[in-house]
């Protein structure tokens, strides 16, 4: 059975190769949801309460207040907080117009920022 950590972590690896192959919609969807993935991990290594709706698992906009406020408060500071939630919510905006916009022009530069953002969220959480 994998974790949410664990499906973090997958989830950053196939952003990446999904960037390599040009694949850039599906990068910036794996990307965000490594996020999301990553931060609903720590968020319930702490005791905070996940759940949304009956599922043990996060509400996308939930989860960016979560981390706003919650996420792992004796180790970030409210700046680092708002910074790593500001993260978030640019990758799921990317991840929304990927997802659900066929319209929108989305190019390999904009899978850099996503990688760039997410694998730096995922070093915050980690060290």
């Amino acid at each position: 059975m994998a974790t949410w950590n664990d499906i973090g972590i997958e989830n950053l690896e196939a952003a990446k190769l999904l960037k390599e192959q040009d694949k850039v919609r599906s990068c910036l969807n794996r990307a965000y949801y490594s996020v999301y993935a990553i931060a609903t991990a720590r968020l319930q290594d702490t005791g905070v309460d996940t759940s949304h709706r009956g599922r043990p698992n996060p509400g996308h906009d939930q989860l960016h207040d979560l981390v706003r406020n919650n996420l792992q408060p004796r180790r970030l500071s409210d700046h680092d907080r708002k910074e790593l939630a500001r993260r978030f919510r640019h990758l799921m905006r990317f991840r929304q117009s990927a997802d659900y916009d066929p319209e929108s022009t989305l190019e390999s530069q904009d899978a850099v920022f996503c990688l760039q953002q997410a694998s730096q969220f995922h070093q915050r959480l980690e060290g």
